[in-house]
């Protein structure tokens, strides 16, 4: 789980540093340039694998419950596989689905194994971005930045808890 957590932070602290805010993780692949855009599936590979990993060695991957940390997994693959979703709005769409999702079914695998605390984190965390944004207070050296960015990182954030209380 550490070696998610540390490619998460390096990825966003790069992205950041470099390119700014973007307006969600996954916007941050068409900012990169080179090898760059190959940093982005590297990025989803290297923060979805290891998070599988170390939930499959402390679960039962034989029991239905792991069905959901699973596809919350292979949503994140998808995204990290298929990059280019500004091609037209269907892989928008598709795009947009296989990266929420993967969120969603890992938050749904942490409340079925009964880990509720990261949730709650997440959902304090929204309000509060949700607040701070109709307040125009989601701001970073007087520029306006991105509501899905900080959701990203605050479902990241949570998930990562579970899967390590867990």
């Amino acid at each position: 789980m550490l070696v998610s957590i540390i490619i998460f932070v390096l990825y966003l602290l790069f992205a950041w540093k470099r390119y700014g805010i973007s307006s969600s993780i996954s916007a941050s692949y068409y900012d990169l340039k080179g090898w760059g855009l190959v940093l982005f599936s590297v990025f989803c590979f290297g923060i979805s694998i290891p998070s599988l990993i170390v939930w499959a060695l402390s679960h039962d991957t034989m029991n239905w419950r792991f069905l959901f940390p699973f596809l919350g997994t292979l949503g994140i693959l998808f995204v990290g596989a298929s990059p280019m979703f500004r091609l037209n709005k269907q892989v928008l769409r598709v795009h947009m689905y296989g990266s929420y999702s993967g969120i969603g079914f890992w938050i749904i695998g942490l409340l079925i194994y009964g880990v509720h605390y990261p949730l709650f984190l997440f959902f304090v965390s929204a309000i509060f971005l949700f607040i701070a944004k109709k307040r125009g207070k989601l701001n970073i050296n007087k520029k306006k930045t991105s509501f899905t960015w900080w959701i990203e990182i605050a479902a990241f954030i949570s998930i990562s808890l579970g899967i390590l209380l867990k």
